[in-house]
């Protein structure tokens, strides 16, 4: 079976003209700190908007098959019959959470140990292995982010973690995926910065890529590092009882 990177992009998601992938959403149940924080729902609501213009990208490369989404809280079934491409933060998306944990997956949100911490994932900082630095956004800029890998729930397939700092972050992350010129030049993803306007709701005015271009051997020297750096973060990191 051919193993894949972002440089056969837009396969393994689709291939031959059929879509071969799902969008997997998050949702609000979450705990009960979470629930009470507006924001989660609206950055929910808001990554469909994200999705939308990453599914009429794709579209012009399907001509036979859909596209299907489901949602992080529905049996996981579904999750082994298909390519993932897995939309919004580990704030709101739960199946985001499992996968930035994941040892596939090492362009990553900095997490704490405990979940009852979940509420400040939005404003994490960013885990880049092969500039090896880890970033933070400040204003006007949000930073997105991009991780491909195996899927861990079937060796076989492959997921696509798609967000960032809020739901702009986020949208500047689905738009830098859908340069394939630059993203196959960075064959696990990477970390973009956009420069967003306001005055027109969420305006995305600039996007930079942080990441460089780098080869598949330069990344996982870069794991390395960063399997080291956030073993440290999260012995450092204070510890929050219940």
């Amino acid at each position: 079976m051919k193993e894949y990177t972002l440089e056969n992009f837009p396969e393994p998601f689709v291939i031959d003209g059929k879509a071969n992938f799902t969008i997997v959403f998050g949702t609000t149940r979450r705990f009960d700190k979470e629930l009470k924080e507006k924001i989660v729902e609206a950055a929910a609501i808001e990554d469909v908007i994200s999705s939308i213009d990453l599914t009429q990208y794709f579209s012009k490369y399907i001509k036979e098959g859909k596209i299907e989404a489901r949602i992080d809280s529905w049996n996981k079934d579904y999750l082994k019959n298909k390519n993932l491409i897995v939309m919004g933060s580990p704030r709101v998306n739960l199946i985001a959470r499992e996968l930035n944990e994941n040892e596939n997956f090492w362009f990553r949100y900095i997490t704490p140990l405990s979940p009852t911490l979940a509420s400040h994932y939005g404003g994490r900082p960013i885990l880049d292995p092969v500039m090896r630095t880890v970033y933070e956004w400040v204003e006007p800029h949000r930073l997105g982010l991009i991780s491909f890998g195996k899927s861990p729930y079937n060796p076989d397939k492959y997921a696509l973690l798609v967000f960032g700092h809020g739901a702009a972050g986020t949208y500047t992350a689905a738009l830098a995926l859908q340069d394939e010129r630059e993203i196959r030049k960075r064959p696990f993803g990477g970390v973009v910065k956009g420069r967003i306007d306001w005055s027109e709701g969420m305006k995305i005015l600039e996007i930079e890529w942080l990441t460089k271009p780098y080869t598949v051997k330069e990344y996982y020297e870069g794991v390395v590092w960063a399997k080291n750096i956030y073993v440290k973060f999260r012995e450092e990191y204070p510890k929050v009882e219940g």
